[in-house]
């Protein structure tokens, strides 16, 4: 058991977007700073109910959530920061035309380094530090969206930590002594946890999503009302269980400019992952048909994202080459993997990405979840809307078992000619099932259904240098016997099975 708590945030851009509580995005003359602790517990509820399955009981979360508003206040460590703001103008809209713009201006903090630390005086036993890393997992951003973020427990002491930026401490007025030749600035964060008469904090897991008097609407049950909503329906400047706090910070630690940076700050460190589950929106549906195109897209604007992210770096994970050009043999790297609701669907309306190794560097995550938009074609005038859903350390894709498996995405033969007998086919999944591991008798249920899918075209001169064309191909859909429940061991087989042909699922599959 740790007597503190540590957690580092890691702005993947170096900017840090949010307004105090209670004051308009548009309205506010400098960013929230230091880093409200509040904002952050309201973070770690939100990863909890966005997460499938929760990652622990409702009881485990509220005591977990409740710690951070009863033990103290956090000391909150910083680097010298400068705050910057951009301009834009609204358009508006009087008698359909636009005849003036409206001012507003987005302010921003710029922590040097794009690191910050929360150090809460907080014990908690093994069980709940694996809880609270798993949540911190799953967090995005912490302030709006802009600010994306990294999250994650630290096992040291940020002074201690060989950061090249200067660090301070912004602690509470009661805790930060008094130094008669220092100056401070005195700054007001958001903190959970409000002081009770018995020095105790008044403060409960449920604060941070609703009022402790508000009577749920049975209409709005299963869709409540946002909190800041019901503190503006009553009036309130503060949700209960909370308290604006004086910080006191250093002078030295806000400062008008900093030097330029001639790096993107590195994102250091490995993530346990194994599935990266995406939503896939596009105005016209994307058909199965399409299954390898979309994911080629995908895989390109990831790699794009990586390259900018690390240029001096290779990831055969998220490429699928090695270093000199050549393609990765082993399967190890990344599965990306269009899928339908279920196999009653032909068209595609997720995204997974499988990792066999189940870890992947920070860097790497990060270039898939900075994806927001890709394009199948050029000049494609419907491009498709990408939105990151969740991720899972175990996997879901495989471990299931079932003597029935049918198609979920149609099974492309890895030879060249297409074939069409029911006995070629059980022949070339039988090899494809023994590449995976999987050696057992199979046969057909049914007539396999056929269809013409687009596939990679590789050129015997070009193959092993992972140059491609795409080319329509003749497909598969089948349902497989076994003569005994079977295991999958990797989520597709066959050709292309890397970008989403070749998925099977139990036959009467629950939607995922």
């Amino acid at each position: 058991m740790s007597e503190q708590t540590i957690i580092e945030v890691q702005l993947t851009a170096g900017r840090y977007h949010a307004h105090p509580w209670g004051v308009s995005q548009y309205g506010i003359g400098e960013p929230e700073w230091p880093p409200s602790p509040w904002r952050l517990v309201r973070a770690l509820a939100a990863a909890w109910f966005n997460a499938y399955p929760q990652p622990c009981s409702v009881e485990e979360r509220d005591r977990l959530l409740k710690a951070f508003g009863q033990w103290g206040r956090p000391t909150i460590v910083v680097p010298r920061t400068a705050f910057r703001e951009l301009q834009f103008f609204q358009p508006v809209l009087k008698d359909g035309k636009v005849n003036q713009r409206a001012d507003h201006r987005d302010c921003f903090a710029l922590p040097e380094g794009g690191r910050f630390w929360f150090v809460f005086p907080l014990t908690l036993d093994d069980s709940q530090r694996k809880v609270l890393g798993d949540l911190l997992m799953r967090v995005r951003y912490l302030g709006r969206s802009e600010s994306r973020a990294v999250l994650a427990l630290c096992d040291y002491q940020p002074d201690a930590a060989g950061n090249k930026p200067t660090l301070f401490r912004a602690k509470p007025v009661a805790d930060a002594g008094q130094d008669n030749g220092a100056v401070f600035h005195v700054r007001e964060v958001l903190c959970p946890g409000v002081s009770a008469n018995n020095g105790s904090f008044d403060f409960e897991a449920s604060d941070i999503w609703r009022l402790r008097n508000d009577e749920p609407d049975n209409a709005h049950q299963y869709l409540p009302e946002h909190l800041s909503d019901l503190c503006l329906k009553v009036k309130r400047p503060l949700p209960d269980g909370c308290e604006w706090v004086d910080y006191v910070l250093p002078a030295e630690a806000i400062v008008p400019d900093l030097p330029r940076r001639r790096e993107a700050p590195k994102l250091t460190g490995t993530v346990d992952v194994t599935e990266v589950w995406f939503r896939i929106s596009r105005r016209i549906p994307i058909p199965i048909s399409e299954t390898v195109r979309l994911a080629r897209a995908f895989r390109d604007a990831v790699v794009m994202n990586y390259e900018r992210l690390a240029p001096d770096f290779h990831s055969v994970v998220l490429t699928g080459k090695n270093e000199d050009g050549t393609l990765e043999r082993d399967h190890m790297h990344c599965y990306y993997l269009p899928r339908p609701e279920s196999a009653r669907r032909r068209w595609i309306e997720r995204l997974v990405v499988y990792v066999p190794a189940h870890t992947l560097n920070r860097i790497e995550l990060e270039a898939l979840l900075s994806v927001s938009r890709v394009h199948m074609w050029k000049d494609d005038p419907y491009p498709v809307s990408v939105v990151a859903e969740r991720q899972e350390k175990i996997p879901t894709m495989i471990g299931k078992r079932s003597r029935v498996w049918q198609s979920l995405t149609p099974y492309v033969m890895p030879l060249g000619r297409a074939r069409r007998c029911a006995g070629e086919i059980v022949e070339q999944l039988g090899s494809s099932l023994a590449h995976i591991g999987v050696s057992a008798p199979l046969k057909l249920r049914g007539d396999s259904r056929r269809s013409s899918v687009t596939v990679h075209n590789y050129s015997s001169h070009d193959a092993a240098h992972g140059r491609f064309g795409f080319m329509r191909r003749l497909a598969h859909w089948v349902e497989v016997e076994f003569d005994e429940d079977m295991e999958f061991a990797r989520p597709a087989i066959g050709a292309d099975a890397h970008f989403g042909l070749g998925q099977f699922e139990p036959a009467g599959a629950a939607k995922p």
